[in-house]
């Protein structure tokens, strides 16, 4: 299975896997092996394996060398499979070379169906390239460029004490009310006024 691999790496110039975080090379490695499998399993001859894997070599190709876009979406992606496909499907000289059967179109659409544009945005994610911008702040003419603040883990650190005051009497309150206890008595003495 190794060897397979590794001749099916070296004869559609892949890269091969240098280290073992490489996932982007593992990935498209297994696709082709999994699209040779498919083939071996059909039992279809030489011409047939080597047509189909460069039919899906030239549609993963040319569907991760742009960004995704309305004009790089899945169904345009189908769209070119099937239309070269059919070039290899019907015998037509010079435009088209009859490589597939009826049953192997059928088989051939089943597997590129199930294995690849049930997937087709997890393959666009990863080997489609990413646009990154990167903005950098450059002094000019003499301005201080803002330094970053400090971690969190360089403050000081500090003990909080809370009190809350004790609640305060409003005396005056107490006093008018004293004060009127002793004025009520007075008038039923009769001596006030």
């Amino acid at each position: 299975m190794l060897r397979v691999r590794r001749l099916l790496s070296k004869s559609l110039k892949l890269e091969s896997p240098t280290a073992a975080g490489d996932t982007t090379a593992d990935i498209i490695n297994d696709f082709y092996f999994f699209n040779y499998a498919f083939c071996k399993d059909l039992g279809l001859p030489a011409n047939k394996v080597s047509t189909f894997l460069c039919l899906m070599k030239t549609v993963i190709d040319a569907d991760c060398a742009t960004p995704s876009s309305e004009s790089n979406s899945m169904e345009k992606s189908y769209a070119r499979f099937e239309e070269l496909l059919l070039k290899h499907s019907v015998e037509r000289p010079p435009y088209s070379v009859g490589t597939f059967n009826r049953e192997d179109v059928a088989a051939i659409v089943e597997h590129a169906t199930n294995h690849y544009f049930r997937q087709f945005k997890l393959y666009k994610y990863i080997f489609t390239p990413k646009l990154m911008t990167t903005i950098k702040q450059v002094g000019c003419e003499g301005l201080e460029v803002v330094k970053g603040g400090r971690h969190l883990s360089d403050a000081m650190a500090m003990d909080l004490v809370v009190t809350f005051p004790e609640p305060e009497v409003d005396l005056e309150v107490k006093e008018e009310r004293g004060g009127g206890e002793e004025k009520g008595e007075e008038k039923e003495g009769g001596d006030a006024l």
